[in-house]
């Protein structure tokens, strides 16, 4: 039983107001240095925010227009990758660019919170931090990186990337039986690609061949034999 994720402790409104300064600005350093080591001590605490943490993330990349995207400071707006559409409207023809979620997202938030987490130990990170909205934060970020790769602007996050390819080899190796169930779910809104595996296969967070061994793995049975 979880019950004590609805426990109040002194320090929750302490954390959330400064979550909300650095989801709020430019990520202050001495903010998100002072929570990263919060979630070193204080990894509970901190980890319980994790479902507000993801609706920050995915508000963030509601899709805008690159009129706004330009008044906010720090915010990469994507291009498609073919360029934009040509239609025909009123009997003449425009350019028109079709926009939807993770199109544009702001750089310093998505880093920061991943800075943040990224710090509780890894034990409680990828142990109980799982069933306190880690997966759905970590899919988050995932659905992120799968429609970036198909943009024009692709290149505009490897730090970004590389943080979360860290997360992601810490997590296999933390818990490697977690890691493999969660590798045969499906993200909401990307259930065309199917299971997990073929997602961060897209990415190249994982190879085909990594891809091709999880999927044997889990058609094995205990005794050694296949399904």
């Amino acid at each position: 039983a979880i019950d004590w994720l609805s426990w109040m402790s002194p320090m929750d409104d302490e954390y959330q107001d400064m979550l909300e300064a650095v989801v709020g600005s430019a990520a202050p350093t001495r903010l998100v240095q002072a929570l990263a080591e919060a979630a070193k001590k204080h990894p509970l605490l901190l980890l319980r925010k994790a479902p507000y943490l993801k609706q920050v993330l995915a508000n963030d990349a509601v899709a805008i227009d690159r009129a706004e995207g330009n008044g906010r400071s720090g915010v990469i707006v994507g291009q498609n990758a073919s360029g934009p559409l040509v239609a025909k409207m009123d009997s003449r023809l425009v350019k028109l660019t079709v926009k939807h979620w993770g199109f544009n997202y702001t750089e310093s938030t998505w880093t920061a919170l991943l800075d943040i987490v990224s710090n509780a130990p890894a034990e409680v990170l990828y142990g109980c931090g799982l069933k306190m909205g880690m997966k759905d934060f970590l899919e988050t970020y995932l659905r992120l990186m799968f429609i970036q790769t198909q943009l024009r602007t692709s290149d505009r996050f490897p730090r970004l990337k590389r943080k979360y390819g860290d997360m992601l080899k810490a997590f296999e190796k933390s818990n490697p039986e977690e890691w493999e169930t969660w590798l045969n779910t499906e993200i909401t809104d990307l259930h065309s690609l199917g299971a997990v595996r073929n997602v961060l296969m897209s990415c190249d967070f994982i190879s085909h061949q990594q891809a091709i061994d999880y999927v044997k793995k889990k058609n094995m049975q205990p005794d050694g034999s296949k399904d």
